[in-house]
């Protein structure tokens, strides 16, 4: 007998945050301390209130299981920026309003492209639940 999986997905959002995606890298140190730099802050902030419009149409609480995502981001410019430090603005940006925290995501798929007019990210994120199954 193997046991296969099956996920269902018991809650899902999908919005559009526009705007030049920016990298959240490691903080920045000064003599005051560290800190993250005004356009990665003011980024989180746009995209954070995104994802809440989108909770709040669905009408949504916190997910709280295993949680999926997908960022689709369409840049201005070809200028160097990690998918994953891309990535990780976004993760944070929705902890505490998406999901209880970031360490939720078990799963992501991530994707860059380029348009100077429609600059943004298309999020979709989905709580799944595995069904079990034995054939």
């Amino acid at each position: 007998m193997i046991g296969l999986s099956q996920k269902i997905v018991t809650k899902e959002i999908t919005f559009f945050c526009p705007g030049n995606p920016r990298p959240k890298q490691s903080f920045r140190y000064s003599k005051k301390g560290s800190y993250q730099t005004a356009a990665v802050k003011a980024w989180e902030t746009a995209v954070g209130y995104k994802a809440l419009e989108a909770m709040k149409l669905k009408g949504y609480d916190l997910f709280e299981g295993r949680v999926e995502v997908d960022y689709r981001f369409l840049r201005q410019n070809r200028r160097r920026a990690d998918w994953n430090n891309l990535a990780k603005a976004i993760d944070d940006a929705m902890n505490g309003v998406v999901y209880k925290d970031d360490s939720q995501i078990k799963s992501a798929r991530v994707t860059l492209g380029y348009h100077k007019e429609g600059a943004g990210v298309w999020v979709e994120v989905k709580e799944m639940d595995d069904e079990s199954k034995s054939t």
